[in-house]
């Protein structure tokens, strides 16, 4: 039987998911926040197929400036 599992913070998790957005560039990026730091941090999960950003790869941060205009924008 599978029983529901409701999200919540545990000490022991180092980031915590917050949301996605699909960049201009095709990426997909991933809201976390650092829970030791209660810090955003915004990355890249997905690379575009057409991307030519040579550093969007996945798994690399992307600055303020890099984020759409989406949810990300307001991440930071």
């Amino acid at each position: 039987m599978l029983t529901p599992r409701a999200a919540h913070s545990s000490p022991l998790m180092l980031f915590e998911f917050c949301g996605l957005e699909v960049l201009p560039c095709g990426c997909v990026a991933a809201d976390y926040v650092a829970t030791l730091l209660s810090l955003d941090v915004a990355a890249v999960e997905v690379k575009g197929p057409h991307c030519t950003v040579g550093h969007h790869t996945p798994g690399s941060l992307l600055t303020p400036d890099e984020q759409g205009s989406g949810t990300a924008a307001s991440w930071v």
